[in-house]
């Protein structure tokens, strides 16, 4: 080490002389302290292999500590490989030379930090992408392009609503992945089909009967046989029916059919009115909307355009009856419903003229009743919702022809009544899933 100190020294003795020549007696000695550092650290940290190396089947780290150790330098990196090494390296070999050739070794790249450090980095290759369409057959593209945008934020993706296609452009390896998921996502989806009744009952009437009478499991009724009698009803021609809650248990094994026949038998006397009976087939996921809704007129709308005359279109407003389901198929054949259900209706303003009832713009008002939900069904199974009520009114005119038309006279051969009446609507479901 002395003798390299002296070598290092002896090398720039030219500097030293030049300076002392000029007589500058400071400079001396501060370029005479940086020699010595300088050649100190030549000698601390050798740019050359000092021996020859070889090591066989050793990590990565390893062999940095082995030439750590040789030439004086430290050697960081980021990631070591897996794979375990043979080499060897020749006496003499520069630093650089002996880093680079352990970087391609390595598939890493040589970064010098300073003359003592080193940092050998990952090489990012750039991998070659490709591009495959994806024809969809059950899903909509929008639903596939959402998906796949979020749980493969570095893809590209075009999406072909028109054509219910997308393109995705990204390395093989991740186009094998959206294979697969494409193999789980785009398959037929279940159906279920929606059978409705609209039903009208008398105000109250579930109330005053109440709804326990209607079903409850055998094994609860035990002893009980006496409570609720419902009375009789006759049908047609066929008789009394059902005397009693009893009769209905022992008949009926569950609460879908004892209902069915509770509103049949309600619908004998008039106490109930099926207004409706709309089906739907919707599939998993999708929305499904029935609407019983009347328009009217509410105002008019004037346009005039320059050198022609007023146009007058009329403005119309809806209500009735609008019902949305929502429905998702569990693996049992269970669905769970999101129903939305809106009732609405028109309050019409009465003049001063007889039967001149209107609703415009300067009368009358529309009133809406909504209710929303989610329920958890089984397969083929029926539910009741609703309980809103409705309030109607009937004018009718019985006249006899002709006569009823003779003026003075004609009141006595024509009769007007008026009837309101106020009803609770309930909506009867059953689902039933088609594989």
């Amino acid at each position: 080490m002395i003798l390299k100190l002296l070598q290092g020294i002896t090398k720039r003795t030219g500097y030293l002389l030049y300076i002392w020549q000029k007589r500058h007696s400071i400079s001396f000695y501060i370029l005479f302290a940086l020699i010595c550092l300088f050649t100190l650290e030549e000698v601390c940290y050798a740019k050359e292999l000092p021996k020859d190396i070889e090591m066989s089947d050793t990590t990565l780290r390893e062999v940095l500590d082995e030439l750590e150790g040789c030439l004086g330098i430290k050697i960081t990196v980021d990631e070591s490989p897996k794979d375990p090494l043979n080499l060897f390296f020749q006496e003499g070999q520069s630093i650089e030379e002996v880093l680079d050739m352990l970087g391609e070794i390595t598939n890493k790249k040589v970064k010098k930090i300073s003359n003592h450090e080193f940092l050998l980095e990952e090489v990012q290759i750039q991998k070659e992408e490709i591009s495959k369409e994806y024809h969809l057959h059950y899903l909509r593209s929008k639903e596939i392009y959402d998906a796949l945008k979020d749980l493969f934020p570095d893809i590209k993706i075009a999406n072909l609503d028109s054509r219910n296609q997308v393109i995705v452009v990204a390395e093989e390896k991740k186009i094998h992945e959206i294979d697969k998921l494409m193999e789980h996502m785009d398959i037929e989806g279940k159906q279920v089909k929606v059978h409705s009744q609209i039903l009208d009952i008398s105000k109250d009437l579930f109330h005053e009967l109440g709804f326990d009478w209607l079903y409850e499991k055998p094994s609860q009724q035990k002893n009980k046989f006496s409570v609720a009698v419902l009375g009789e009803e006759s049908v047609g021609n066929s008789g009394p029916v059902l005397g009693s809650k009893w009769n209905l248990i022992r008949q009926f094994s569950n609460a879908t059919e004892a209902l069915g026949l509770s509103l049949k038998l309600l619908e004998a006397r008039q106490d109930l009115k099926i207004t409706s009976s709309p089906s739907i087939l919707i599939a998993h996921g999708n929305k499904g909307e029935f609407k019983i809704t009347e328009e009217v007129i509410v105002g008019e709308k004037k346009e005039k355009k320059k050198g022609e005359s007023t146009s007058v279109e009329p403005i119309f407003k809806e209500a009735g009856l609008i019902l949305k389901v929502i429905p998702y198929i569990h693996q049992d054949n269970s669905v769970t419903l999101d129903i939305s259900l809106e009732l609405s209706d028109f309050r019409y303003r009465q003049t001063n003229h007889k039967k001149d009832w209107n609703f415009n713009s300067q009368g009358g008002s529309k009133i809406g009743r909504s209710l929303s939900t989610r329920i958890h069904v089984k397969n083929k199974e029926m539910i009741l919702i609703g309980g809103l009520s409705r309030f109607t009114r009937r004018n009718t005119e019985n006249k006899v022809p002709f006569l009823s038309d003779i003026p003075g006279l004609g009141y006595l051969f024509k009769s007007e009544s008026k009837k309101d009446a106020e009803t609770d609507m309930y909506i009867k479901i059953f689902i039933e899933v088609c594989e």
